[in-house]
């Protein structure tokens, strides 16, 4: 944590707009693809562990984000996240755009 001058600096703080110098500027992003994507998966509720535990490709699927993502959060290792970036381009291209894929949108 930087010094600061003055008590005064220190104050400067508030939620909706933090003064955090110290704090490394990608971590919003990093917190929300963990909260909004990872979590989803490493720690699925009894309606997505139904959609796992169905069998074909969609099962599959989860299951193997179930993996990544439970393996992502407990080492708090999300650098390179290609699934995610591979979910953001189906959800925001694929099924908003073009209407592909349309079953993948209640897992996303």
């Amino acid at each position: 944590m930087p010094k600061h001058e003055n008590i005064e600096d220190y104050v400067k703080f508030s939620t909706y707009g933090p003064n955090m110098p110290w704090v490394d500027n990608r971590l919003p992003k990093i917190l929300k693809m963990a909260t909004s994507f990872y979590f989803r998966f490493a720690i699925p509720d009894d309606n997505m562990r139904a959609k796992m535990d169905r069998p074909g490709l969609m099962g599959l699927g989860l299951r193997l984000m179930n993996r990544l993502s439970d393996w992502r959060v407990r080492n708090r290792r999300y650098g390179f996240p290609v699934e995610y970036k591979i979910a953001r381009f189906t959800k925001d291209v694929l099924i908003a755009r073009f209407g592909m894929f349309r079953r993948l949108r209640e897992v996303m």
